[in-house]
């Protein structure tokens, strides 16, 4: 038995339909913030969790993360103020708090790591280079790397994103200073060390020349 025209063209028609709203459905998650363009320009911002719609074939959704991103830098060497050499090993974690800026100056996570790691790395350079050694590593870390997390939230607002957080997780020598650095500690603690002898045995005393008898 064949369809007739009317039947195949309801069909079709249904099919289209069927189609056009699976196509305007989309869903945003707990972790997720969605920013929908039309013809990809930003129309709106949308929140809150579950289904919404958009217009099919106009309009497009871009899914930014909501979370809190962390991001680690690798290690570099810095001269500090007085001329020492450091390793530093620092992160940070940040959120996307401007979103249509954010796609605007970045659109990717990646683009923003790539940001904030030249941006985190040379503020490191800069402040931690007017930066005493014992301020580095003791005195004053908290003050500097607060000084840090308000320069670098400085640069951050021009991509969107807000730093939450900054830190240095390792500060050390470079590995040829450090073992001349133990070296040499070893060698004056054992200058330092008293003439200890072994259990069961006397001490060895230098002794001076013998009084003579008079």
């Amino acid at each position: 038995m064949k369809l007739s025209s009317t039947a195949i063209t309801a069909a079709i028609a249904l099919f289209v339909i069927i189609v056009v709203a699976f196509s305007s459905i989309f869903t945003v998650t707990q972790t997720e913030q969605a920013l929908v363009l039309r013809f990809g320009q930003p129309r709106r911002l949308i929140t809150t969790p579950g289904l919404h719609f958009k217009e099919p074939m106009i309009e497009s959704v871009v899914l930014l993360d909501n979370r809190l991103l962390d991001l680690e830098t690798s290690q570099q060497e810095i001269l500090t103020q007085d001329s020492q050499r450091l390793v530093v090993d620092a992160y940070l974690r940040y959120k996307i708090t401007n979103p249509l800026r954010f796609y605007q100056t970045v659109q990717t996570t990646a683009g923003a790591g790539n940001q904030l790691d030249s941006v985190l790395d040379s503020t490191l350079r800069l402040v931690l280079g007017q930066a005493s050694l014992i301020d580095v590593v003791s005195l004053h870390r908290n003050k500097l790397m607060a000084e840090i997390l308000k320069r670098v939230n400085t640069e951050a607002a021009r991509i969107g994103v807000t730093v939450v957080d900054a830190r240095i997780r390792h500060a050390d020598f470079p590995q040829e200073i450090s073992a001349g650095c133990t070296a040499a500690c070893r060698a004056s603690a054992s200058a330092r060390r008293p003439n200890i002898a072994p259990k069961g045995q006397r001490p060895h005393r230098r002794l001076g020349p013998r009084p003579t008898a008079t």
